[in-house]
């Protein structure tokens, strides 16, 4: 599996990851700063 991860400098760029995994963020709803986030691996 790979996921579109740009280049600093703007080129396409495309990374495999060996295992899959989610970021779970959450958000403040009325000033919209992220407040938490965790990666889940599996």
């Amino acid at each position: 599996m790979s996921f579109f991860n740009p280049a600093p400098d703007s080129r396409e760029r495309w990374v495999a990851y060996e295992k899959p995994h989610v970021v779970i963020q959450y958000y403040d709803g009325v000033t919209g700063d992220l407040l938490h986030a965790e990666p889940v691996h599996r």
